[in-house]
């Protein structure tokens, strides 16, 4: 099995959206990485990634 690499031939305007895109996305990582943190400081409620996999430990704890 084996890859296929292709390369994209860009004009001006193309890689202009490209690089766009790739920066909105930057945007949005970064957004998101910075609710979940600040979410960690919330004492009164639990975020739902550690309900993911750790529910049995929570309950014991209520």
């Amino acid at each position: 099995m084996f890859a296929i690499k292709r390369e994209l031939k860009l004009n001006n305007v193309e890689t202009s959206l490209m690089r766009g895109n790739a920066g909105f996305k930057r945007f949005v990582y970064n957004f998101g990485l910075e609710l979940l943190t600040a979410s960690w400081s919330f004492e009164e409620y639990i975020s739902s990634i550690l309900l993911r996999g750790k529910t049995r430990f929570l309950m014991w704890e209520m």
